[in-house]
């Protein structure tokens, strides 16, 4: 972390670790000058947190015991549910299968048991083999890219299933392809470092911060990080990306980039939407910034 002592505000600082900040306009750095640390806007970072004109800055004008200013606090990402609460999920689904298969078992045998043996006869068991997926989506590797002009046709693929299954689309570790290569949202998991990242994707640090908008120096858990597997060198149209996940109910495409301020055309084709898809909350999306 460099020396900013007297270079930016004193009151600036980690949420876990308020003596030490990131050295640019981040998520990361909080304002505890406040009832409640929050994070300011990038712009007002910019412009008195990390300078030395910080004794200018409006909220230090306002009473410590008061809120954040709303108008400049920066909207933070949410955190991820706690892994346990899946694991506990799962666990009581697996509790309530093995009681219906018990009670299944139960029931057939009080019923057979007031059948005379000799009335029952053999049911012909069919058996029916189903095929186990073997292939893998192999990571696209290629050295320039030539962005296209119309949008990718969307094609679905149906489950093989006589129960309806949801498919979130825009999730995380979920691969959106787009001209040969595949992009992912992915979130830092505990212990992850770039050089873990670099072998599991087999990429390098200079295309992850390439194509990650404004990332830091270091890494945390629940990071949310743009990676594409197999890319080891960045075309020079190629955009940089903010992972962004949608808190509205509903959403359209278009609407998001007007929001964001973000060119429509790139972020339709960047997370395979046409024109007025609908996105809905918990989506994750790649908001398209220039390099």
């Amino acid at each position: 972390m460099p020396d900013l002592i007297g270079k930016h505000c004193p009151y600036l600082g980690l949420k876990e670790d308020r003596k030490s900040l990131v050295g640019f306009p981040s998520t990361g750095n909080f304002c505890f000058h406040c009832k409640t640390p929050a994070v300011p806007l990038m712009e007002h970072q910019t412009q008195f947190c990390l300078e030395a004109a910080y004794s200018s800055c409006p909220v230090l004008s306002i009473d410590p015991k008061l809120p954040f200013p709303a108008k400049l606090k920066a909207k933070v990402i949410k955190a991820p549910a706690e892994k346990s609460n899946l694991l506990r999920n799962l666990l009581f689904l697996v509790v309530l299968f093995l009681i219906l298969i018990i009670s299944a078992l139960f029931y057939k045998k009080l019923i057979l048991s007031d059948i005379p043996a000799e009335s029952l006869t053999t049911i012909p068991v069919l058996i029916v083999e189903t095929a186990t997926p073997t292939e893998f989506l192999e990571p696209l590797i290629i050295s320039t890219l030539d962005l296209p002009t119309t949008v990718p046709t969307e094609t679905t693929t149906p489950v093989p299933t006589s129960t309806p299954v949801l498919f979130q689309k825009h999730a995380l570790d979920t691969p959106i392809a787009v001209e040969g290569n595949v992009f992912i949202i992915h979130k830092v998991l505990p212990k992850e470092n770039f050089d873990i990242l670099n072998k599991t994707y087999n990429t390098n640090v200079t295309v992850i911060r390439a194509i990650n908008y404004l990332l830091p120096n270091s890494l945390w858990v629940n990071l949310p990080l743009v990676l594409s597997p197999g890319m080891t060198t960045v075309h020079p149209k190629l955009p940089a990306f903010e992972a962004y996940m949608i808190t509205d109910a509903a959403v359209s495409i278009d609407d998001l980039a007007v929001q964001k301020k973000v060119d429509t055309s790139l972020i339709r084709q960047f997370n395979n939407c046409t024109q007025g898809c609908i996105l809905h909350e918990g989506d994750w999306v790649l908001l398209p910034h220039p390099q």
